[in-house]
């Protein structure tokens, strides 16, 4: 997969190549709009970034058809398996009787409620908050999905 993040707000961006490494192995973090963040001052490190996400990373800026074939050929050698990333054991125990609940309820609509603030609520569906960060979005996968 290839999750193209704006350059110019990477850190909402991030929150989402997070979510899709998580799921999905090969996944390659693309930074587009170089040209325009660095017209406002804002420079992104891709070495840096590709080092502390453990994700390759290419810059781009599409308008301009930069970095396009590097972005492909990373596309293409990317070989890593999806993203681990640990969660609390007390966020994991809570999700685990949550569960445990709705498997001891079979006639009931398997949903489960999570509720988590942070300051972009307003943009996004469920991203990490200051507190516990990616913690919510692991647990919920390491119990729900890799039984």
């Amino acid at each position: 997969a290839i999750v193209v993040c704006d350059a110019g707000c990477l850190r909402r961006n991030l929150f989402l190549a997070l979510q899709v490494a998580e799921a999905v192995p090969r996944t390659v973090v693309c930074v587009n709009l170089l040209d325009e963040a660095a017209r406002r001052g804002v420079r992104a490190d891709l070495e840096a970034l590709s080092k502390e996400l453990g994700l390759p990373v290419a810059g781009t800026s599409a308008r301009r058809g930069t970095g396009l074939d590097a972005l492909m050929e990373s596309a293409m050698r990317a070989d890593h398996a999806r993203l681990r990333i640990p969660y609390d054991e007390p966020i994991e125990r809570a999700l685990r009787m949550a569960k445990d609940y709705a498997d001891r309820h079979p006639n009931q609509p398997p949903l489960i409620t999570v509720n988590s603030w942070n300051e972009w609520t307003e943009s996004s569906y469920l991203e990490p908050d200051d507190l516990n960060g990616y913690g919510y979005l692991q647990a919920i996968r390491r119990v729900f999905l890799e039984q």
